[in-house]
């Protein structure tokens, strides 16, 4: 029976074929976009699953109050060995990182590189995460305060293809060590929240940096759990413990116990060793692959019910020599399943087509043959098992309903209904595809007002030139004053933030403050030009002067704060930056000098806030030249010459700083691409449906036209007769479309502070854009039975 059946629906599927094509088409295109989110949702929820012991593995975060607000962090101040306090815990390690703030500058001894994973741990690393060694022992890798772990990658790019074990690097940070290569590992697979290319012993900390590395800082924490420990109570014991440590700093402190499976996706902690995915994303990009998969089935179901009266009489027969309704429904859904699986092959095509576009827009590196045969073929399976299955449910529940006596003498008491039922499909297809189009259009005017919303400072022929070490740092007069020399370059300056990503906080006493209270601002640590450089508008007062004096007692606030301080006249007020309670030369009483125009220093997803800026230039960590347009590319090179000849140990490094800003918008941009693609795909497919149903319509209508062709209608009255019923459909879509557009792109634009104004032209637009499609494809059937000649129509009245 079950050949019978496949022999008929091949027949089924060959007889006609276009109607065939238009199915197989419209449902690989769903397909190809399942399997591409489906690969990247198993690339996202893979993070950290390759370690032996990742359930059992977590990281400790803290959460404290500041000020009014509530902050969570990813590291925490380093404790003892909490295997010692806790029996639940099998292990701990601590973890260091600077090169979040400071690139470590690392040498073989004739080459000098910059480098961003190296880190500092303490040697239990090896016995909570899972590492291959491809040389050397997890037992005596960080043994001796000297010695060193490094990976694959550092390996052949320090000693090319030589045997590194034994031989020695050369490491700078705020002192110079040098450490001998004990270990090699395989590179850390991508799909980890942290990357090690460099790993020394905690211990080594105290000749980088400082003699009170261990008591001075804060870690990463991670502990290893025993398999039969709850970590629930493990967190009930902290406050206590952290009473023990800590006193009464610990008062309003929490430690948690944080899953490592889900850092990637669900953490976004103050201090990230690196950034993490977003869980939303997946809901969101699951939500457009199952819409589309959808609209694809709906092509399917109106196709395969508006011929149902084709296979009337087939099921008639059917039953009439004894088929039950079961036995349909099992043909018919058969039949669904098999076009699905016919447009796999087609699916797999198109996403490796497609791939190398959709890891542009994620910024990914998903391939079908990096993912494992049983999760592509369980996908695959399973996306197709459901699109086969949602596909032929509908029309096989009506085809195996018929009346045999009804169907045989040409009546069908379901005609009706599945008509209603076809158009609600198609009203609700459509109305997917005017909330993608407002969707998009909606992205793309706010990407593009991103572009050109003047941010209060300029980034255009601006190079940013990090100082990612203190050597570096030390000599950055010399570095300004060669630079000066060049014609080219307009202006030099440096400062701790940039003005697009300024993140520094502290508490703030001004002058008039109720109590002598104080109130958290941003602050940036800048160099004497830092607004002519960056073409900061002043507001009232004067910019900074070395002439003056200004160095670490005067101070430029932006206008938030002369609002947020309550002053009307804010020039010759007093105010200072404290940090909690400790005096810090550089935090002396002064007097505000002028106060800037309010500027974006973060993305327009925040609003402004009240910012201070002050010459301080013990943390001047990125050098900004202006540069003159003409001369862009001779310049640089200039710069690197005279860079390399200053700080010849140091790797010339640069960025434009108009690329910096638009890093901050990349998460929006990708949802920008991502919305772009779902729409056209939506429109193609409702095109492939709206191209099917016109042409069972006029098929059905050919007597109809050749009558009306007879006695003179005209080719535009007979195109808008045909067209008419589907045009109405469009105006439905587009009424149920409209609001839910509307509360969809109104909430994603409550995300930025600043946004675009949702004006009624993105909603006429997306209006015009659906009719013009809808009719388009529905034209070109009309078109072909308008001109076809009545008298063949006709023949055989």
């Amino acid at each position: 029976m079950l050949k019978n059946y496949l022999k008929i629906a091949m027949r089924t599927i060959w007889k006609h074929k276009g109607y065939s094509f238009i199915n197989i088409a419209g449902l690989a295109i769903g397909i190809t976009f399942c399997l591409l989110i489906f690969l990247y949702v198993t690339d996202e929820l893979n993070y950290d699953r390759t370690h032996a012991n990742a359930d059992r593995i977590f990281r400790l975060t803290e959460e404290f109050k500041q000020g009014d607000r509530q902050l969570r962090s990813a590291y925490i101040t380093g404790i003892p060995s909490l295997g010692e306090e806790f029996p639940e815990v099998r292990a701990s390690v601590r973890l260091f990182t600077y090169s979040w703030k400071e690139k470590t500058l690392v040498s073989n001894g004739r080459e000098f590189f910059y480098e961003e994973q190296f880190f500092l741990a303490d040697p239990s690393l090896f016995r909570i995460f899972s590492f291959s060694f491809l040389a050397g022992t997890p037992e005596t890798a960080l043994a001796d305060k000297n010695s060193i772990v490094i990976s694959e990658a550092m390996a052949r790019k320090y000693f090319k293809g030589e045997d590194p074990l034994g031989k020695t690097i050369s490491v700078k940070n705020y002192n110079p060590v040098d450490f001998t290569i004990t270990a090699v590992i395989r590179d850390m697979p991508v799909q980890s929240h942290f990357h090690c290319d460099f790993i020394a012993p905690l211990a080594a900390g105290e000749d980088l940096f400082w003699k009170s590395f261990l008591e001075r800082n804060s870690f990463y924490t991670y502990v290893l759990l025993d398999k039969t420990s709850s970590p629930a109570a493990l967190e009930a014991k902290f406050p206590d413990f952290l009473r023990r440590q800590m006193g009464e700093k610990a008062a309003g402190r929490q430690l948690k116990l944080q899953p490592l499976a889900e850092i990637h996706l669900n953490s976004h902690l103050s201090g990230e060793i690196e950034a993490n995915g977003d869980i939303k994303y997946i809901y969101l990009f699951s939500f457009l692959a199952v819409v589309i998969l959808l609209v694809a089935c709906v092509n399917f179901i109106n196709l395969a019910t508006a011929r149902s009266i084709i296979r009337a009489r087939e099921v008639g027969l059917r039953k009439v020599i004894g088929a039950r309704r079961g036995l349909l429904l099992k043909q018919f859904l058969g039949e669904s399943v098999l076009m699905a699986i016919l447009a796999l092959p087609v699916a797999f095509l198109l996403a490796e087509l497609l791939l190398p576009a959709f890891n542009s827009i994620l910024n990914k590196n998903l391939s079908l043959e990096g993912t494992s045969a049983a999760t592509i073929l369980l996908g695959s399976a399973a996306i197709t098992l459901f699109a086969g299955l949602v596909s032929g449910c509908y029309p096989a529940f009506i085809l195996s309903s018929y009346q045999p006596a009804l169907v045989l003498k040409g009546k069908s008491h379901s005609g009706a209904r599945a008509a209603l039922i076809r158009k609600i499909l198609v009203v609700v297809q459509y109305s997917v595809s005017v909330v993608l189009v407002i969707g998009t259009l909606v992205v793309w005017s706010q990407m593009r007002y991103i572009q050109r919303r003047d941010m209060g400072f300029s980034r255009d022929q601006v190079v940013i030139v990090p100082m990612k070490d203190y050597p570096a740092q030390q000599k950055y007069d010399l570095i300004k004053n060669a630079w000066l020399q060049n014609p080219g370059i307009r202006d030099v300056t440096a400062s701790e933030y940039l003005p697009s990503k300024i993140q520094g906080r502290h508490n703030a006493w001004y002058e008039g403050s109720p109590g002598n209270e104080e109130v958290e601002v941003f602050w940036n640590d800048v160099d004497f030009n830092y607004l002519d450089t960056y073409g900061i508008g002043l507001a009232s007062g004067r910019g900074f002067s070395q002439e003056l004096g200004d160095e670490r007692k005067a101070y430029i606030i932006n206008e938030s704060a002369a609002k947020a301080f309550g002053w009307d006249s804010p020039l010759g007020k007093k105010m200072n930056l404290s940090n909690r309670g400790l005096a810090r030369p550089a935090f002396e009483t002064g007097e505000v000098i002028g106060v800037v125009k309010d500027f974006h220093f973060a993305s327009l997803h925040s609003k402004i806030e009240p910012l201070v800026l002050v010459v301080a230039r013990m943390r001047l960590y990125n050098i900004a030249v202006k540069l003159r347009p003409e001369t862009i590319r001779n310049t640089l090179d200039i710069m690197a010459a005279e860079w390399k000849r200053i700080v010849p140990e140091r790797p010339f490094d640069f960025t434009f700083f108009d690329d910096n800003v638009q890093s901050m918008y990349q998460a929006d941009q990708r949802t920008g691409r991502v919305f772009g693609y779902s729409t056209v795909l939506s429109l193609l497919l409702s095109c492939l449906g709206f191209f099917g149903l016109a042409s069972i319509s006029t098929a059905q209508r050919t007597r109809e036209v050749g009558i009306r062709k007879v006695l003179g209608a005209s080719l535009p009255d007979l195109v808008g007769l045909l067209s008419a019923e589907f045009m109405r459909l469009v105006m439905v879509a587009n009424i149920l479309g409209l609001p839910v557009a509307y509360l969809v792109v109104r909430k994603w634009l409550a995300g930025f502070a600043y946004h675009i104004k949702l004006g009624p032209e993105f909603f006429l637009g997306a209006v015009g854009l659906s009719f013009a499609v809808a009719f388009v494809t529905v034209s070109l059937q009309a078109v072909k039975a308008a001109l076809a000649d009545p008298v063949e129509s006709l023949r055989y009245e």
